[in-house]
């Protein structure tokens, strides 16, 4: 995703990269290998840094080795021949746990991701504002327990759009059915999953939308339009 800083955590068995904007936020973990020498503190990198380390490693060979060293506030990245240093961000590091535990009783749609994406893509021209750049009216995706589908609309003062795509869905006992979220928002996460099939969860009116491609470690969460 699109965003500003990256939070890195390190432990002996992988790396956990957090990044978030305050209104959508996406955590990976890589199940690799990684030799641990004295500790290793989580360290929190901002954008340049990190587009630096992703050009780094695209030229890598598969198995080669990357050393991330870490001294008094500068974080020092070794790729093969090269090296970038940094330093951290002087700002507390997220506590992105505390947004991303699922409700008990949430809303859950479990849907074909292309076919989700391809509707929203289309709601997403229709709720293009042409006032303002990079501005856009809300998606709203709406649930019906007993009709088996999802609805996907959007709304313009010029026109209006609305889906309807087959999905799993089981609306909680204290969960709201309908949802409002940036459409770019939206296009930008379905398009960054990997898997066929996603599971989508809410509970309350503004709760946070979690998107599950069915990796246990992987958390990706959008927040709702005002």
């Amino acid at each position: 995703m699109n965003l500003y800083c990256v939070f890195l955590e390190a432990d002996g068995l992988g790396i956990r990269v957090t990044s978030t904007d305050g209104h959508r936020l996406t955590s990976r973990t890589s199940r690799v290998a990684a030799e641990i020498d004295g500790g290793f503190d989580p360290v929190l990198l901002c954008r340049p840094a990190i587009d630096t380390l992703a050009m780094m490693l695209r030229r890598l060979d598969s198995d080669s080795d990357v050393t991330i060293e870490v001294a008094k506030g500068n974080v020092t990245i070794r790729v093969q021949d090269a090296s970038v240093r940094v330093r951290q961000l002087g700002v507390p590091p997220p506590n992105w746990r505390a947004v991303t535990r699922r409700p008990d009783e949430a809303t859950t749609i479990r849907v074909n991701r292309a076919a989700l994406l391809a509707a929203v893509k289309d709601a997403a021209k229709v709720a293009r504002r042409k006032d303002e750049k990079n501005v856009s009216y809300p998606v709203r995706i709406t649930v019906a327990e007993d009709s088996g589908q999802v609805m996907v609309s959007a709304k313009s003062p010029d026109a209006s759009y609305v889906s309807k795509i087959d999905a799993d869905v089981t609306i909680g006992s204290e969960s709201e059915s309908e949802v409002t979220v940036n459409a770019p928002y939206l296009v930008e996460v379905l398009g960054d999953l990997d898997a066929d099939v996603v599971t989508i969860a809410f509970s309350g009116f503004r709760s946070p939308i979690f998107f599950d491609e069915g990796k246990k470690d992987d958390v990706h969460v959008v927040m709702q339009s005002r």
